[in-house]
């Protein structure tokens, strides 16, 4: 429940640029969306956390975080957010 402690960092790269980069796995994720300041991401993860109790599913590995629109906007209100987590098929 510690929405705000990182492993590390993850961006979308064209190929594996080191030796120790971790490539995000295939398979079916939980993706959400949020517009708004960083602040408010803590509302989106117990929304996804509550989907997920609700519907039975279990998470595996790590959470993903994209900015959507990291280089065109000027208020920091306006930034969209995606949050990925990938869940367990054979649950």
């Amino acid at each position: 429940m510690n929405f705000d402690k990182y492993d590390g960092i993850y961006t979308i790269a064209l190929k594996r640029s080191a030796p120790d980069c971790f490539i995000k796995p295939q398979g079916k994720y939980l993706c959400s969306y949020k517009k708004g300041e960083w602040d408010k991401v803590s509302d989106l993860y117990q929304q996804m956390l509550d989907y997920i109790h609700e519907n039975n599913l279990q998470l595996t590995g790590c959470a993903y975080e994209v900015g959507t629109n990291d280089f065109i906007i000027s208020n920091e209100a306006d930034y969209i957010k995606k949050i990925m987590i990938k869940i367990d098929e054979n649950y």
